[in-house]
């Protein structure tokens, strides 16, 4: 009888030590900046934010992850289980644990991702949406119509205020504070990143900002000066206008297919640093992004006690969740919490700089987010 429990014991502590080292699939969707498609020798000239929604003609970049235990990933596949109808879009080897997926109509693309390790193989996929831009609408007095952004979230008051902080900040003013100021330096190659959807630099025709400019033949050369707004705002009666700026779509993805189907899974909402590296990482002078990547804050701490139970989720400091998850601090900078329930590494979320920087603009310095007692 006592051999038998022991036999039972023995096998249940070598079953579960087998299931223990079974991985888990993880993709990621890989930020690129010019900087980083440099260093990384790719030749595709497409930036990417990282997020699972994009211009349509622009890469997704991915590459594998086991994220289940510290086993290393042997080997793995990656494969376009499902595309729009008449794509010829294909996944294309770029590096040895990275691939590329250019996109060539709007609509979805599911990635199945496939990995092994010694201690087995598992599978997962990801839906990627691929866009074409729509402007943010209400911008400067130009309220644009359907499907434009706020055409549709003007009546929410949430949406409405993220707006109206949006439209004074340094992101809604991008472009009408450098071509009336005194920078000049400010030419027409820094629309890629003053405005939405302007080709960066991958040649496309997607409803970006450089779309609408030949369309209505409006050429921008510097250097600036105080009428030139004036004068981009009249082209078109206005058709420019809700595209000359770092809107909606720079963070949350090109959202034609969002705006004919309203729905979280055709926008992005993106907290990790990749939705700023394609701009803010341009050395020699635009170094935010390198500098980030040097503190300990650009790689998240996880550890499985950050999982908590309803009783115990609150927003003193023994919740490590508020400040080793963007959206967890997000969340108590509102005064809420976040349930983590259940959680595992796969839930967490990098510390980007959004995490601590409001995209859409505050009244404090460099549009830090306010703490819980300032609301």
């Amino acid at each position: 009888m006592l051999k038998n429990l022991l036999f039972i014991l023995v096998a249940v502590s070598m079953t579960a030590s087998v299931f223990a080292q079974v991985p888990r699939a993880k993709i990621v969707s890989e930020p690129m900046s010019e900087a980083r498609l440099t260093t990384l020798g790719l030749s595709t000239n497409s930036v990417s934010s990282g997020a699972k929604v994009a211009a349509n003609g622009t890469y997704f970049y991915f590459s594998p992850r086991n994220i289940a235990n510290t086993l290393p990933v042997t080997a793995f596949t990656f494969t376009l289980t499902s595309k729009p109808a008449g794509s010829t879009a294909t996944i294309e080897n770029l590096l040895p644990t990275m691939v590329g997926l250019k996109t060539d109509l709007v609509g979805n693309y599911v990635v199945q991702l496939s990995v092994t390790t010694t201690g087995g193989t598992h599978d997962t996929t990801m839906t990627f949406v691929s866009g074409n831009f729509v402007g943010v609408g209400g911008f400067d007095g130009i309220a644009g119509t359907f499907p434009k952004c706020m055409t549709c979230h003007s009546s929410n008051p949430t949406f409405s205020g993220i707006f109206n902080r949006w439209k004074d900040s340094k992101h809604g003013l991008a472009l009408k504070k450098e071509m009336t100021g005194t920078n000049t330096h400010f030419g027409p190659t820094c629309l890629k990143c003053h405005t939405t959807g302007t080709d960066h630099n991958l040649a496309l025709v997607n409803g970006g900002f450089d779309d609408l400019a030949a369309a209505n033949n409006y050429v921008y050369s510097g250097p600036p000066n105080p009428l030139k707004w004036d004068t981009l705002r009249a082209v078109g009666a206005g058709v420019l206008v809700n595209t000359a700026t770092v809107g909606c779509e720079m963070c949350h993805g090109a959202g034609s297919q969002h705006a004919a189907a309203p729905s979280a899974a055709n926008i992005a909402v993106n907290y990790e640093a990749g939705a700023c590296m394609r701009c803010h990482d341009s050395p020699p002078y635009y170094r935010t992004f390198n500098q980030f990547a040097q503190t300990r804050h650009s790689v998240a701490v996880w550890s499985n006690s950050f999982a908590q139970t309803a009783a115990s989720q609150n927003n003193s400091l023994g919740n490590c969740i508020r400040c080793h998850d963007a959206k967890g601090y997000i969340n108590y900078s509102y005064g809420r919490t976040t349930n983590t329930t259940g959680w595992t590494e796969a839930n967490q979320t990098d510390l980007g700089c959004s995490m601590c920087h409001d995209p859409h603009g505050t009244t404090n310095p460099a549009s830090l987010r306010f703490t819980p007692s300032s609301w």
